[in-house]
């Protein structure tokens, strides 16, 4: 019974994690070229071959998620979430120290500034990735799996809204804030 309860927890982290991919791929499919400077913001050297790099971001990000619904593939899929994810959030924090905090993540639809919360909000989701890496992925019921995948939308719903209240902050905080370059959490 607990085997069968973890490995409901680990497809309902897997469809969370696979619908914010799926939502982050689509918006750089959208505009690749939006997204490659949102790329070339984050360092000046990034800028000569940000729409390759941005282009290998996409299709990194569209294998790890076909990888990761594919019972045979998906540990592989699920460890390139988590690679991918730990890359983004390396980033922000590189962005964050050089003093560069008025740049866009491109990681959504919303939009967030890089801020300390935004390095936050990956390393938890990069805790959840390790979470769901380290629990069984083994047979359930097709009703546990519905349950589990309903949870996971549910959770990336919350996540969403989450989003949407961090990017309302940041707008609340520039109208405020005549400084840019102030951060406060």
């Amino acid at each position: 019974m607990a085997a069968q309860l973890m490995s409901q927890c680990h497809f309902m982290l897997m469809a969370f994690l696979v619908l914010l991919f799926c939502q982050a791929a689509l918006h750089k499919a959208t505009s690749l070229w939006r997204f490659s400077g949102y790329v070339a913001d984050y360092h000046p050297r990034l800028e000569a071959f940000s729409f390759p790099l941005a282009g290998g971001l996409l299709a990194a990000e569209c294998a790890a998620i076909v990888l990761s619904v594919i019972p045979s593939t998906s540990t592989a899929g699920q460890c390139l979430l988590a690679l991918l994810l730990a890359v983004y959030t390396l980033a922000l924090a590189t962005a964050l120290i050089s003093g560069k905090t008025q740049i866009v993540c491109g990681c959504g639809e919303t939009p967030v500034q890089v801020s300390t919360r935004a390095i936050v909000r990956n390393l938890c989701l990069l805790g959840l990735a390790a979470v769901m890496l380290g629990m069984p992925d083994g047979h359930i019921s097709n009703l546990a799996l519905g349950v589990a995948l309903t949870a996971g939308f549910m959770l990336w719903v919350a996540y969403l809204l989450t989003e949407q209240l961090q990017h309302n902050s940041d707008l609340k905080q520039r109208l405020t804030n005549p400084n840019p370059d102030q951060e406060s959490l």
